[in-house]
């Protein structure tokens, strides 16, 4: 509903003869050859009922729903309700539906599934039980994420580990589950081993602590493939006496020698 009465119109030449025909004066000047102008800028009241059908003077109206005072286009005073209203309900429910495309309940956004009622942002706002306002948290951590997740990418990957994980294969062969117990401990030697370590390779003792750190990599005495032909236990292939330091063109010669035997191999003399 248009509670304006009068507004004030700022004059152009596409309104003069609009608002001459509805009897208003509009003050003029003449110029310095003696003619009449209208100065650029001027602005007059009239009668909110005798504006153009297509102005975009802004008039105030009133939500016929809530009560809320707004400003609003007069080509647009045919509404009856505040944004916020105006969008409320779906499909043929919506007061604004014309057989088009539905709006979120909430925001009013143009939703392009017929059979929606809120839009994703929305729709996480409900459904997230840790929504604080911004954007939407994690169920497990509170971590921030965004919209249309429940859970972050860590607490997601701890929900497939272990056979829950589409790739997980139980086809293992007996020299690979040897092999993830022998990294598994030798992981956990490896802080001391890089402590107690003088920056030199083992088997050619050239200084390579300026390498990169992709360069210098972990080799066992024993091969793991050694220790598996012949029953040696995790435990003793792991062992940090068992482990050396050696860059990666080195740990690649090797191959599944022992270090005895790569040592006294030709390759290294080439």
């Amino acid at each position: 509903m248009i509670l304006s009465k009068e507004v004030e119109v700022k004059i152009s030449p596409k309104n003069i003869a609009w608002f001459e025909n509805k009897g208003y004066i509009i003050p003029r000047y003449k110029d310095s050859h003696y003619r009449w102008k209208i100065k650029r800028g001027t602005k007059i009241w009239v009668k909110v009922k005798d504006l153009p059908p297509k102005s975009m003077t802004l008039v105030k109206c009133s939500c016929e729903t809530c009560g809320l005072i707004f400003l609003l286009p007069f080509q647009q005073s045919h509404r009856k309700n505040c944004k916020n209203c105006h969008y409320v309900g779906t499909g043929k429910d919506n007061r604004c539906w014309r057989g088009g495309k539905p709006h979120c309940k909430i925001c009013g956004k143009l939703l392009t599934d017929y059979n929606a009622v809120l839009c994703k942002k929305c729709l996480c706002k409900e459904n997230s039980p840790v929504w604080k306002g911004g954007k939407p948290k994690c169920i497990d951590c509170g971590k921030t994420i965004s919209y249309g997740k429940q859970r972050c990418i860590g607490c997601w990957g701890k929900q497939l580990r272990g056979d829950k994980n589409p790739r997980w294969n139980l086809d293992k062969t007996e020299f690979q589950k040897y092999r993830i117990k022998v990294n598994t401990l030798t992981r956990k030697n490896k802080k001391q081993l890089f402590e107690d370590w003088d920056g030199k390779d083992y088997y050619n003792c050239r200084d390579i602590n300026n390498l990169p750190k992709k360069d210098i990599t972990i080799d066992h005495k024993i091969s793991v493939k050694y220790g598996f032909d012949n029953n040696i236990s995790v435990e003793e292939i792991s062992n940090i006496n068992n482990l050396c330091i050696c860059s990666r063109k080195s740990n690649c010669c090797k191959w599944n020698l022992n270090s005895d035997d790569y040592i006294l191999s030709k390759r290294f003399f080439k």
